[in-house]
């Protein structure tokens, strides 16, 4: 914790004061201990940022992640990656995020520490499961439906392409 060493006395003192400041709901009394927590960073790497090549700083940067496997640690990894990345660019710009997955099935319920943020606007879950039978001429789309189109369906919808 990056504090001045009267604040984090305070706040050790008394751990309900961060509550009030808020305007939450003041927990019950020794609810709460403040610790200063080491947070030592793992590697981390994200399936793919698209950085806008313009200088215009309105142009979000966009991180994209693919998850084709169930797991429930997924939305964690996710958020944390990207926000070691804000964190460490120095780039100062909106962002976006999408995240891909082949059907709903493959998407877990994130815990309540992540839900929230899933309700952003600008954070989107995308299944590939509803592009199946959309009909469409875009070829990144048509290879899209391709990966997740039944095996026996894949080499005539290849052919028709």
């Amino acid at each position: 914790m990056k504090t001045d060493h009267l604040l984090y006395k305070l706040f050790q003192a008394c751990p309900d004061l961060p509550f009030k400041l808020a305007d939450w709901p003041l927990p019950a009394a020794r609810a709460y201990t403040l610790r200063a927590e080491e947070v030592k960073e793992t590697r981390f790497q994200l399936d793919g940022v698209l950085v806008p090549t313009a200088s215009d700083p309105t142009l979000p940067l966009v991180f994209l992640e693919a998850q084709f496997q169930p797991d429930p640690q997924f939305y964690g990894r996710w958020f944390t990656e990207m926000f070691i990345y804000l964190y460490r660019q120095p780039l100062q710009r909106p962002w976006r995020a999408i995240a891909i997955f082949p059907d709903r099935a493959t998407d877990r319920d994130p815990s309540v520490s992540f839900a929230v943020l899933l309700q952003l606007p600008w954070v989107r879950r995308v299944y590939l499961e509803d592009l199946v039978n959309t009909p469409t001429t875009h070829w990144g789309l048509q290879l899209l439906q391709l990966i997740i189109a039944p095996v026996p369906e894949v080499i005539p919808r290849a052919q028709a392409v």
